[in-house]
């Protein structure tokens, strides 16, 4: 049952998809009145009366529809493939979204970071750290060597991308300051490191385990 009633005032697009959860009734119902001539009509109205928001638009069933008034197969299954466009885009970010960031703690007092860098003449970039709901991200800022001479200039920069899944543990150490995170992963990714002033370092370290549980 093909409903043809337009929504006012709201327009809503696929690249709005990312933000669908927190869709009011209104824009859920102007998206798929947007959407009518891919669907074959327009469905807006009929999730206007059904009170349906972007908290449960993805989680609609075949089932649902019908007890919604959308009698025809071939209206509800162009209307499932839409949901799962938005479900796709949920999980999307999800994914994708940043649940911390921080910088490497170079120094644990001003004296020491005098002493490393000749009083501030010559300064060393801190490597950064982003940790999502699936990986870790380093991208590590190293001096250069001559031998175990650490260069007055120059600096080589990495990124080391760990999947959370590859995760077999994480240690925390260091003093009252600064502490050290351990990553170790297993099939030979090898051991990551961060370091962190040493109460963020702990809430770091809890926030990997957590997600690498998740991802198991």
């Amino acid at each position: 049952m093909a409903m043809s009633n337009p929504q006012q005032g709201t327009k809503m697009t696929t690249s709005d998809l990312r933000s669908s959860s927190s869709w009011t009734c209104d824009e859920v119902a102007a998206y798929f009145h947007e959407k009518a001539g891919e669907l074959g009509g327009d469905f807006g109205s009929v999730f206007k009366e059904n009170k349906i928001s972007g908290k449960v638009a993805h989680k609609l069933t075949e089932s649902q529809l019908t007890q919604m008034g959308i009698d025809n197969v071939g209206d509800r299954m162009h209307i499932l493939e839409e949901i799962e466009k938005i479900k796709r885009s949920l999980a999307k970010e999800e994914i994708e979204k940043v649940l911390w960031e921080g910088e490497e703690v170079l120094y644990w007092s001003s004296c020491h970071k005098a002493f490393e860098t000749c009083c501030g003449l010559l300064p060393r970039d801190p490597s950064t750290y982003k940790l999502t709901a699936t990986h870790l991200t380093l991208n590590i800022v190293e001096p250069l060597r001559c031998g175990p001479i650490v260069c007055c200039f120059g600096e080589k920069f990495t990124t080391d991308n760990t999947d959370l899944s590859m995760v077999t543990d994480v240690d925390v150490a260091g003093g009252r300051k600064r502490s050290t995170i351990t990553v170790q992963t297993k099939f030979g990714g090898g051991t990551k490191t961060m370091t962190l002033r040493t109460k963020e370092a702990k809430r770091v370290a809890d926030m990997i385990l957590s997600q690498r549980m998740e991802r198991a």
